[in-house]
């Protein structure tokens, strides 16, 4: 028995053909200095369609979600997120709509 049918390009890339998002989270205060230098060089290799959305906490100081102005996408392929999750840890990293 089928409750619901849709195309599976929809199934993986959403109803409306958008892309998941790419989540990254850092702890601000825990992160070392250089870590926006990486991010950025490793995340311009990686040009796509995948949104580009940072969670960045401290603490007990604040939480705060941007999404990227440049690149506004990456190309979220398993190279690029087991790179990030080296960098950011295994579980800063996440792919798909977050409420």
């Amino acid at each position: 028995v089928v409750n619901e049918a849709r195309p599976l390009e929809a199934a993986v890339n959403g109803a409306n053909g958008a892309k998941p998002e790419l989540h990254i989270r850092l702890n601000l205060a825990q992160a070392p200095e250089t870590l926006a230098e990486e991010l950025e060089r490793l995340i311009a290799s990686h040009p796509g369609e995948n949104p580009l959305v940072f969670e960045l906490t401290r603490p007990g100081d604040f939480s705060a979600r941007l999404r990227a102005r440049r690149p506004r996408a990456v190309r979220a392929d398993d190279e690029l997120l087991a790179q990030l999750r080296e960098l950011c840890g295994e579980d800063a990293v996440s792919l798909g709509q977050q409420k």
